[in-house]
């Protein structure tokens, strides 16, 4: 009779977590936020560029920061600046998806590694810049 409970504490246990997901899922629903149109025009825009493999996050120098773009190397007729983060092996010896290989892919999804921030710098906007 004892392994009997025991199994079924275990179960109800176990049987626990999927019951309060559901339940804090259907109280936070009931949760409304009142929405207000805003109808301003942002002149912000953040843009993405991709060789393939690795993506960067492309941001005009005019919306940054300058307390950021004091600890940035660049020059005053660069328009937007671009930031690449990611493990460093992967990086520097991924530039194309063949030159992938199983050592340089298990590294950085796994272990533990050195990273490092990838800037460029650039003059003029790109046309295969996506807009977000």
């Amino acid at each position: 009779m004892k392994i009997v409970r025991k199994i079924f504490k275990w179960i109800l246990y176990f049987l626990l977590i999927p019951i309060a997901y559901i339940i804090v899922s259907l109280i936070l629903t009931a949760v409304t936020i009142e929405r207000k149109a805003d109808n301003k025009i942002s002149d912000k825009v953040i843009y993405l560029s991709t060789n393939g493999v690795h993506l960067y996050i492309v941001l005009p120098v005019k919306n940054m920061d300058s307390l950021l773009l004091s600890g940035i190397k660049h020059n005053a007729t660069d328009n937007y600046l671009s930031f690449g983060w990611g493990d460093e092996n992967f990086y520097m010896n991924t530039p194309t998806w063949g030159d992938l290989t199983f050592n340089n892919a298990f590294r950085a999804l796994f272990l533990k590694s050195t990273t490092l921030l990838h800037i460029n710098r650039y003059k003029q906007k790109y046309s295969d810049w996506v807009e977000i």
